[in-house]
């Protein structure tokens, strides 16, 4: 089983995410996973992340932008190549434990027909077809407290046991 999770926010998200592949990944110890996060996010966990995930894919808005002055026509052609790279990882699933604009685009480009979390349909409308990732998007993300702890959703989305 190969799995891709995408995590873009902050740092506290991170460790959370870390958490729950980690507990995944002892129960599971022939699974791959690869993390895709922002690099200005990961890079103070970069210690811990390359315990549990066998790749690490950093995702900044900003590089596909870099360059003389870079044109739409170039971003384009540089976010193809960063997909393009992504897909041939052949993923059975993809996570988007995020929850924003861009990992749903990103989880969108990426194209496994396997998904958990949110995700663009053909006309960019928001769809989210597990009942995890509904619950944490219309319940915790809208509110100040939950009776859940998010490493413990997040561990339930994986399918950890403990």
């Amino acid at each position: 089983m190969n799995i891709c999770i995408i995590q873009l926010t902050r740092i506290g998200d991170i460790l959370q995410t870390y958490q729950a592949a980690k507990q995944l990944k002892c129960e599971n110890p022939d699974i791959k996973l690869t993390l895709i996060t922002r690099r200005r996010f990961s890079s103070q966990l970069d210690f811990l992340l390359k315990e549990t995930f066998d790749n690490i894919i950093e995702f900044e808005t900003k590089d596909f932008f870099q360059g003389e002055n870079p044109n739409l026509k170039d971003v384009r052609i540089k976010l193809h190549n960063f997909v393009h790279d992504i897909k041939k990882l052949d993923f059975n699933l993809v996570v988007n434990l995020s929850f924003t604009k861009a990992s749903s685009f990103l989880t969108t480009l990426i194209s496994q027909k396997l998904k958990m979390g949110i995700y663009r349909n053909n006309i960019a409308q928001i769809g989210i077809d597990d009942k995890w990732s509904q619950y944490v998007y219309s319940n915790i993300l809208e509110s100040s407290s939950s009776p859940f702890n998010l490493v413990d959703i997040y561990k339930s989305m994986l399918g950890a046991k403990e």
